[in-house]
């Protein structure tokens, strides 16, 4: 089961976004593919 993201109600970004932003991390893309 997907936890409840803890960090999403203080952010401005979406859920989706985040979701994005983890995957590259997790998959160590550069900084520079992320900020697209």
């Amino acid at each position: 089961m997907f936890r409840r993201n803890k960090y999403i109600k203080r952010s401005h970004l979406s859920e989706a976004k985040f979701r994005v932003i983890i995957y590259y991390f997790v998959h160590d893309l550069p900084a520079s593919k992320i900020a697209e």
